[in-house]
């Protein structure tokens, strides 16, 4: 009879353990997470590049076959031996520079304006109110982008090289700015990805140029002022903690909606007991800490810092059920961590590829050939050999190939291939010719 009141109390005192455990949410404490606030700069009006680029998005001509035209094979076209060839399939056949034409005649009118956008020095967005806000300019962003890259083709082959260079530049610039405009993570991206245009331009043309060395290494040093962009990354990642904490208070609650999303989806209450505010706030803040104190590391020491999450077993789905906050470590854990940490390394490894065949183009006007090793740069055109912000070792040059590279997230040297045969991404190639 004792020993069964033993077991029957010590079962008793393992439930209520368990259940103050299940129920307790602990609170940060007032200002530990105060490195996770973000401070909003003010900006007056008439300073914003946002409102200019708004002006110059209302007066774009964009149809769908102008995009297309600036998809994946635009810079193809840069190429001076191939002027009239199509290299991008389009309902008329026309020749690129029948498009072209076409394009800068529809829009002539926001030139003036969408140089006054790139012409700004600051450029900050309405304040964000949630993540669910729809951001419907930052499509019209990427438009205006190819815009622009119509404009640095056009320079080139009317032979205005040294002003294509100069609007490529411009492109790069504004991609670096709209990073950290005072947006959520996707401002950061689009600004990626139109920062990586400009750059991507710049390397299409300094394969076919025929500006002098020094007219090269003036763009080469202008290169220095966008490196990757960190302070952009940790603004935008704190607005993504200020808003995903408001969402999981929200849902909390019983209701998850943004200003311009319309939409008030509700939880079941079942569900609502497994979201605990205090400890997602923990789990979350946790989170971006340790990304953001990995940005300065390559990317492979990233990856041995933060080890990419592994899928869950039906044990740790028990154990993520008793802690309580099963609802809300699901949500936190659908946040792409392992991709984020790579954005930082990407940025870089783009400047670094493009700084790199801007001086290797150098050294071939300079010396009548390519070097032999990268080393040879050293010191006339860098201090040192760019690092690979993947593994942090020197970027790779396969002078036989007349091809630099950079390994990407895979950490494996495959000698320059980017694809395998199942499409996997291998190498970031930065072919000379």
């Amino acid at each position: 009879m004792n020993r069964k009141k033993i077991w029957l109390g010590a079962i008793f005192l393992a439930l209520t353990a368990l259940a103050i455990a299940w129920l307790h949410d602990p609170a940060l404490s007032p200002g530990s997470d105060a490195d996770l606030a973000y401070t909003r700069p003010e900006v007056p009006r008439s300073q914003n590049g946002f409102f200019a680029l708004d002006a110059a998005v209302a007066q774009l001509d964009w149809p769908q076959e102008f995009g297309k035209f600036c998809g994946k094979n635009f810079y193809d076209h840069f190429s001076l031996a191939t002027h009239e060839k199509p290299k991008t399939p389009n309902a008329t056949n026309q020749s690129p520079s029948a498009i072209i034409a076409s394009i800068l005649q529809r829009n002539t009118n926001v030139v003036p304006t969408l140089d006054q956008a790139l012409a700004s020095t600051n450029l900050l967005v309405p304040e964000p109110q949630s993540l669910m806000d729809n951001f419907n300019y930052l499509p019209d962003w990427k438009k205006l982008a190819q815009f622009q890259l119509v404009r640095t083709l056009d320079f080139f082959r009317g032979s205005n090289e040294p002003e294509a260079f100069r609007a490529a530049l411009r492109l790069v610039a504004l991609g670096h700015r709209m990073q950290d405009s005072g947006g959520v993570m996707l401002h950061y991206l689009v600004g990626s990805a139109i920062k990586t245009m400009g750059l991507k331009s710049v390397q299409a043309m300094t394969r076919q140029t025929r500006l002098s060395s020094a007219d090269l290494r003036g763009f080469l040093q202008q290169l220095d002022a966008f490196p990757a962009n960190r302070a952009g990354f940790t603004n935008a990642m704190k607005n993504e903690y200020r808003f995903a904490m408001e969402m999981m208070k929200n849902m909390r609650s019983g209701s998850l909606g943004g200003t311009n999303s319309g939409l008030t989806p509700i939880l079941p209450s079942a569900a609502k007991l497994f979201i605990k505010e205090g400890k997602c706030r923990i789990l979350f803040s946790e989170k971006c800490r340790a990304i953001l104190a990995a940005g300065t590391l390559s990317y492979a020491e990233m990856v041995a810092r933060n080890p990419p999450g592994k899928p869950r077993g039906k044990l740790d789905m028990v154990h993520m059920f008793l802690r309580g906050n099963a609802v809300g470590e699901i949500l936190v854990s659908q946040i792409g961590w392992d991709n984020l940490q790579s954005k930082i390394p990407f940025d870089d490894v783009q400047l670094q590829g493009t700084r790199t065949v801007l001086a290797l183009k150098c050294f071939q006007i300079d010396h009548n050939r390519l070097p032999n090793t990268l080393s040879e740069l050293v010191p006339q055109y860098f201090p040192s050999v760019p690092d690979d912000a993947y593994d942090g070792k020197p970027l790779r040059f396969l002078a036989d190939k007349k091809l630099l590279y950079s390994i990407g997230t895979d950490l494996k040297d495959s000698q320059g291939q980017e694809w395998d045969a199942k499409k996997n991404k291998l190498d970031i190639p930065f072919p000379l010719e």
